[in-house]
């Protein structure tokens, strides 16, 4: 899979108050830049520490890989073959990610059911991959990290969940290079609502930016977006990634649109997709 490298896009998100017409845009006041700190008149006169006396390695200990799990190096071109070993023996890998990277987890098309948790160096849950169904998928389907913690391990289980096979479980593990957002929500930027535009890249087919927002119960949130290409999608999702609101370019044709949603409260999540349409459509996923 290649990486596309795609031109800047322009996001705006406005909050309402009941209806879009009563958008009340306040700008967070500039800070005082003239002030200074004068740090010159105590300076340096206590001792200077003696460099030699407590200098101890500053190199990190190597990461650990848990037991019991095998270690993925990122390749564009390797295809993992592993023999599948039932529900009750889920496949357990590892990786260490690196910081701003964006990875891609791409199952082989022809594979059966499967359920696939990625989880952090501590053990909580980032991202959960449902796809319960029988028979085969004709689709490649790839699930897209970033955002997260640079140099430490994290895990990725796959179960299965059909009927034991003979099939083995084919998938690649892909370093897409850097990404400016995170996809999930677990890595997910906050993002105040201000008509103040916030500029992103489609980096590459299929990811998301995927940014936090702090609503109030009953206020109205409106997603503007301009794009390079009539490929891009506007959403509002919740923390279950349940679709609140959403609208794209397939139908209009246009490089501009807008999507608007009464919020029921608390944290909401925006996602922005630039080019979501040169890949096979992912189903819904669940954290």
């Amino acid at each position: 899979m290649s990486m596309l490298k795609r031109p800047l896009s322009a996001f705006v998100l406005g909050a309402c108050l009941f209806a879009l017409s009563a958008c009340d845009s306040k700008d967070d006041p500039t800070p005082d830049a003239g002030m200074t700190v004068d740090a010159g008149t105590d300076a340096g006169t206590g001792p200077e520490p003696d460099a030699g006396t407590d200098a101890g390695s500053t190199e990190e200990p190597p990461p650990v890989i848990p037991e019991g799990h095998t270690l993925l190096t990122p390749s564009a071109t390797e295809v993992h073959s592993v023999p599948r070993g039932g529900p009750e023996a889920p496949l357990r890998f590892a990786f260490v990610a690196q910081a701003g990277h964006h990875y891609d987890f791409i199952v082989e098309a022809g594979m059966e059911g499967y359920v696939l948790d990625l989880r952090d160096a501590q053990g909580k849950a980032m991202d959960h991959v449902d796809q319960r169904f029988s028979g085969i998928d004709p689709f490649a389907r790839s699930w897209h990290w970033s955002g997260l913690k640079a140099g430490a391990v994290h895990t990725v289980a796959v179960s299965q969940v059909t009927v034991p096979t003979q099939l083995p479980f084919r998938f690649r593990f892909v370093d897409m290079g850097l990404d400016d957002y995170g996809d999930l929500i677990s890595t997910a930027q906050s993002w105040t609502p201000s008509e103040q535009p916030l500029t992103g890249t489609g980096e590459h087919a299929g990811e998301r930016d995927l940014f936090s927002v702090e609503t109030v119960q009953g206020h109205v949130y409106l997603l503007d977006g301009v794009f390079p290409s009539q490929s891009w999608e506007l959403a509002f999702i919740d923390s279950l990634q349940e679709l609140h609101a959403s609208v794209d370019g397939l139908g209009f044709r246009e490089t501009q649109g807008a999507t608007a949603f009464k919020s029921p409260g608390g944290v909401m999540y925006a996602s922005i997709r630039s080019n979501p349409l040169d890949s096979p459509l992912s189903p819904t996923r669940s954290c």
